[in-house]
């Protein structure tokens, strides 16, 4: 039950995690009476400025060879959410929805960074990498900016998972 799941989370996990829900209130609560497009402009500069960020931890070296490739689903979601926000893709969008934002939640809840070193350079790059995948498609949702979506859509997201987990086999196993 959740007070066992609680205590067994360190108190820096905890503060990553509450993190999280404070600085997803606090942009929507901020952006939530703008106009659509101030929305959408809004969380295009967080998604930017989260990929520009994680993108300067790879050079040109990094994409010779395609088992360096940054595939990792949470990787592809500081790329896939500014490209859905700038060109409006809503199905691109509805794959990084219910992909990114689960994942993200399963790698936050247990995550593989080194609880002793909680500033370390890969550990907060864990963290924002994993902030964004969550919280910006939940932010897109919740700011209104794509519509919610439906099973069909979820459904498509599947399949679309499964060739893309199959690619990433191929190339990055």
């Amino acid at each position: 039950h959740l007070p066992a799941l609680l205590e067994d989370l360190g108190i820096y996990h905890r503060i990553a995690l509450y993190g999280l829900v404070v600085m997803g209130l606090l942009i929507h609560f901020l952006f939530h009476r703008c106009n659509n497009e101030a929305k959408r402009y809004a969380l295009l500069y967080i998604s930017m400025a989260t990929m520009i960020a994680f993108c300067f931890k790879y050079d040109f070296s990094n994409f010779t060879a395609p088992v360096s490739w940054p595939l990792h689903l949470c990787n592809t979601a500081m790329f896939i959410v500014p490209l859905v926000l700038i060109f409006k893709w809503d199905k691109l969008f509805y794959f990084t929805l219910f992909i990114n934002v689960l994942g993200a939640l399963l790698a936050m809840l247990m995550p593989n960074t080194d609880g002793a070193n909680w500033l370390s350079d890969t550990s907060v790059d864990f963290w924002i990498n994993h902030y964004m995948a969550f919280l910006l498609p939940i932010l897109i949702i919740s700011l209104r900016i794509f519509p919610r979506a439906k099973l069909k859509q979820f459904i498509y997201s599947l399949v679309a998972f499964f060739g893309y987990y199959v690619l990433v086999l191929v190339l990055n196993a």
